[in-house]
């Protein structure tokens, strides 16, 4: 859309590490991720809840990193 409109457009990879200080921000991705998953597999309820409970545990005790890939426009 924006190269139509005679934009230069340039996208390149960028990773998120977050680590202990960004609990905050882990736990919000974990939540929005496990809902997500929920609704395309509502039947690994289980699963996603002992994976989200792990997880969460980690988080609390400050021993999580999570490294997000996506890409910047």
């Amino acid at each position: 859309m924006l190269r139509n409109q005679g934009y230069e457009v340039m996208v390149r990879p960028s990773r998120w590490q977050l680590g202990s200080e960004q609990a905050m921000l882990q736990t919000t991705l974990l939540e929005s991720w496990v809902s997500a998953a929920l609704e395309i597999a509502p039947e690994a309820a289980d699963e996603l809840a002992n994976w989200q409970s792990q997880r969460r545990r980690w988080i609390e005790y400050g021993q999580s990193r999570l490294q997000v890939g996506h890409r910047d426009l």
